[in-house]
């Protein structure tokens, strides 16, 4: 599995991202993430776009902006993430 090791935001909706195998790639999330969809609309907010970080396995997400209902019933704030692997493979070599 590819892991991202740096992100770099270049222009809208664009992340640079470097792979833990050197490689240097560039994501457009316009062409892979559905613009109406729940949960990833919200990263279409240029001002939340910007907030993207890496995880521990890797991945590409954004604090808080998807939700998850634990056992008890109560909605709390989760991380959306875009998979490691995910990115490598929709991303286009520099």
């Amino acid at each position: 599995m590819r892991k991202v090791k740096y992100i770099q935001f270049i222009k809208d909706f664009v992340i640079r991202c470097e792979f833990d195998n050197g490689e240097i790639r560039d994501l457009d999330i316009s062409g892979i993430l559905n613009k109406n969809g729940k949960y990833s609309n919200r990263v279409f907010d240029k001002d939340v776009f910007v907030t993207a970080k890496i995880g521990e396995v890797g991945q590409i997400y954004w604090d808080g902006i998807a939700e998850m209902i634990t056992t008890n019933g109560e909605i709390i704030p989760v991380e959306y993430d875009i998979c490691p692997d995910f990115a490598y493979l929709k991303s286009n070599p520099i």
